[in-house]
């Protein structure tokens, strides 16, 4: 299944979907691809470090940010609240070009 088939939008120009990386190491770097080619060009990465297989080092263009949430549960307005806290992803001329993607991670989702 296509990377942004199962993605959906959030805000303006902010994306939500499933974790980039795959169980499938061969996956993973077909999954980035696309969603660069998409034009996402910001990765919010939601969860904490050593949870999931890594994936920023495959980005060719876009930018990878970790910013974990202690509540998994959160709505995600608050994700564009994140977003506003994140160098470079302030809503700008520069930034209203860019399309960002937000991935948590939900136990047993």
């Amino acid at each position: 299944m296509p990377a942004l088939a199962r993605a959906y939008e959030v805000a303006d120009r902010l994306l939500a979907g499933p974790y980039p990386g795959a169980s499938a190491a061969r996956e993973t770097p077909r999954r980035t691809a696309q969603l660069e080619a998409a034009g996402v060009t910001l990765f919010v990465d939601l969860t904490e470090p050593g949870e999931l297989e890594p994936y920023a080092a495959l980005l060719e263009r876009a930018r990878h940010v970790r910013r974990p949430i202690a509540d998994h549960g959160a709505a995600f307005a608050r994700i564009a609240q994140l977003r506003a806290g994140i160098p470079g992803a302030r809503r700008s001329p520069e930034t209203d070009a860019q399309q960002s993607l937000v991935r948590g991670w939900r136990r047993g989702a």
